[in-house]
Formats: C-alpha cells, structure tokens, sequence
C-alpha cells in the first residue's frame, strides 16, 4: 500500500483484496495507523539523548516539547493494572476503564517513589508513551543518585527495561507552562553552559551556535 492511499477513501475492492480488514473503520485505522508510524520515523521526531540548546527557554523562548523518561506501551500497564488491581469498579467501557486503570497505575509509581510522574503520548515507532519524570522546560530535577533509584524502582515493578531518553511530545508546545510562567526566567547563579544535572547535564557541547559565541562576533 503506497503512503498516497494512505489518505484516500478505500474502494470496496481495497478492503475485499485485505481480508483482515472486516469494515471500512478497520481500514481507517490501519491506515491512519501506518500514517502514524511513519510520521514517528521522522529524522526531526527521533528521541533524544541530549538537549541541544534550541531544547532550552534559555535559548528558545518556544521550544518543542519534550518529555524525559522510561519508553512504554499499553499492555504493559495493562498488566501492571491487573497485578495491582487497579481497574475502576462498576460498569464502565473498555476505553475509559483502560483510561482511569493508566492513571491509577501513574499515581500509584508516584507514590511508591515520591516524584510526579506522568504517562504522556510521543512519537516514537516502538512505543506508545514514555512514563516522564520531566519535561525540557522545567528546571526542578532529581541528583543523579535518586534518579537512578527512581528510575530502578519504576523498572522493577514494571518488570521491564528501559533507558531514559527525551522524546518528542505529540503536543508540540508546553503552552500551559508558557502561559503560566510566560517568558523564561533564569535564577541567579545558573550556569547555563554547565555540565551538571539535569537539563545542563544532557546539554549539547556549546557550539558555534550558543548565544555567546553570536553576540562576541557581533562585537567584533
């Protein structure tokens, strides 16, 4: 099937030549599906392992959203739901019992290793959410140590593995924060060009394309 069709209506001899398609909604959903994992696979949507400086307020005044933590899919939590009985009570459908049951599941690793966390939706080909520990627009992050332990902690009742990354938000801004906390604001002290924690850690090297560099040849 070309990526063209993708977008088309399909003709009832389409979904008769794909006989695991059994209506026209099947067909919809595969293809917004393929579509879907083939806007994932875009060079500009891979995850990350550093932040570059076009990731950072410092910089940026309206980067794209990112989200740093543990990739993750449906039947993981799914199962994880069904270890901890944590689906709601009472009549309720599949969609939202799943929904409530996710955020019954993020609540409860919140507590058990004392952070907020947050189950948000990326791009990404291999998963379908990553559980987020923090975004490229916070400043608030754990020592290394504890985010070992957390990280740890989430892996073990989880019964996976996984290394943190910083994946693309499928929301492209963080227009909450924006709004609430409006243009970037650096506390005193802050070294943006360091290398320690957190955001800074995963830093870039600086580059020929750091604000510094441009405002040194403009003097010159």
């Amino acid at each position: 099937m070309s990526e063209s069709s993708h977008s088309e209506p399909p003709s009832p001899g389409a979904i008769r030549e794909h006989p695991e398609f059994s209506c026209f909604r099947d067909y919809m959903y595969h293809s917004f599906h393929q579509a879907w994992l083939s806007k994932c696979a875009e060079p500009e949507n891979q995850p990350v392992q550093k932040l570059s400086r076009e990731h950072l307020r410092f910089h940026n005044p309206r980067p794209r959203l990112l989200q740093y933590g543990i990739p993750i899919t449906a039947d993981v939590l799914i199962a994880y739901a069904d270890q901890k009985h944590l689906w709601p009570k009472g009549k309720i459908d599949r969609i939202n019992g799943q929904f409530f049951a996710f955020e019954k599941c993020v609540n409860y690793l919140s507590d058990l290793v004392d952070w907020t966390l947050e189950l948000r939706s990326v791009y990404s080909v291999e998963h379908e959410m990553v559980l987020a520990l923090y975004t490229n627009y916070e400043l608030q992050q754990m020592a290394q140590a504890d985010e070992d332990d957390v990280l740890n902690i989430i892996r073990k009742e989880l019964g996976m593995s996984g290394t943190p990354m910083w994946y693309y938000d499928i929301i492209n801004y963080d227009d909450d924060y924006l709004r609430l906390h409006g243009p970037p604001k650096i506390p005193e002290g802050t070294d943006t060009n360091a290398s320690g924690k957190g955001v800074f850690k995963e830093l870039a090297p600086p580059g020929s394309d750091s604000p510094a560099s441009s405002e040194e040849q403009e003097q010159q």
